[in-house]
């Protein structure tokens, strides 16, 4: 025998759930205040320059590159230097 929608639905009586009383949801924080978390980098480098020579040598921290840096550069050359400066 086949169960059909009706059997398998079951009313549940309102005042055996418990319903939050508070209808109002707050809203989500900003995303302002993320934005003014220093990123990784800006982290370990703190850390870097607070250690000094004692950092660990296989950790290399590499400046990020910004487009003005290659502004002034031919085309040719650029597409290259950005190559050498990507890790492999």
């Amino acid at each position: 025998m086949r169960s059909s929608l009706v059997h398998l639905v079951q009313i549940i009586p309102r005042r055996t759930l418990q319903l939050v009383q508070k209808k109002i949801h707050l809203p989500p924080t900003p995303q302002s205040h993320d934005l003014k978390k220093p990123t990784l980098i800006e982290a370990l480098m703190q850390q870097q320059a607070s250690v000094g020579t004692s950092w660990p040598s296989n950790i290399r921290i590499e400046p990020v590159v910004n487009r003005e840096a290659f502004k002034n550069v031919q085309s040719d050359v650029r597409t290259r230097m950005k190559k050498l400066l990507k890790e492999r």
